[in-house]
């Protein structure tokens, strides 16, 4: 994320062992192993008391997250510690977000709470409005991951997409942005892996457009890309498309600095 901002993935790193540096020796440190920049972080942390989580990591973990399964409802998934494992439920989606629980877990129970309080929380969980939130409006599922994105949050949501039994599944996005030199080529990856879940994908505006052009050309499914000058044409377009039984994913909503439309995916007086 914000890499246009860090200048590479070196420097966000920095930035965030900031965090660790704050800590007093001998104090918590809780990092995603799945992350390579974040492991790095708990490696050079000897002084501190590391505990790990992850899903795919070969790392010794504390918590590790398994079987994970979405449906419109929320995510099933497993925590197994080193002693135990428990079958949990949250009413929130995406991948990232399971992992974030995962931390908080490993966080909460490190510090004396008990397991099975912890895991009844996270069914009291609710999802915030815009991040990865599934509506349903007329038969229609609605995947409202509008907020903002990163290449991570929009591989999240094509994959609750692709998990829930609709008929078909579309995207209105205008790709993820702040990624300086590697904007060509993360935009080129996502289109490509939308292309090969959404019946169509609606590219909005001209920011990532000729990444998303490449995209679908790599998947071999260019008819499956929609050209929109701006998020008002993108719904009038889903209006006359989409019927009862379909899915729409919502994935990003630039800012005024690249898009001037009039809203859409929020109510303008929402939005001033």
């Amino acid at each position: 994320m914000h890499l246009e901002r860090f200048g590479s993935t070196d420097e966000i790193v920095k930035a965030k062992r900031e965090l660790a540096q704050a800590l007093q020796s001998g104090g918590l440190l809780v990092v995603n192993a799945d992350s390579p920049g974040a492991l790095r972080i708990a490696k050079e942390s000897a002084d501190r008391r590391v505990l790990l989580y992850g899903e795919t990591s070969d790392e010794d973990l504390a918590t590790r997250v398994e079987q994970v399964s979405f449906s419109k409802h929320g995510t099933t998934f497993v925590l197994r510690t080193r002693d135990c494992s428990y079958e949990c439920f949250t009413p929130l989606l995406g991948r990232p977000i399971i992992l974030n629980l995962a931390g908080a877990f490993t966080l909460a129970t490190a510090l004396g709470l008990d397991p099975d309080i912890a895991v009844a929380s996270l069914r009291t969980l609710k999802p915030v409005a815009n991040r990865l939130e599934v509506v349903e409006e007329g038969g229609v599922t609605w995947i409202r991951d509008a907020y903002n994105s990163n290449q991570f949050g929009f591989r999240a949501a094509l994959e609750v997409a692709a998990a829930l039994p609709v008929e078909r599944r579309f995207l209105a996005t205008p790709g993820v942005i702040e990624l300086g030199s590697r904007q060509f080529e993360v935009n080129r990856a996502l289109a490509k892996e939308a292309a090969e879940v959404c019946e169509q994908t609606l590219v909005v505006a001209e920011t990532n457009r000729e990444a998303f052009v490449a995209g679908h050309r790599d998947a071999g499914r260019e008819a499956r890309l929609v050209t929109v000058p701006n998020r008002s044409e993108a719904f009038r377009w889903l209006r006359e498309i989409v019927k009862e039984g379909d899915a729409v994913i919502l994935e990003n909503d630039l800012p005024d600095l690249y898009e001037r439309a009039a809203g859409v995916f929020w109510k303008e007086s929402a939005r001033a």
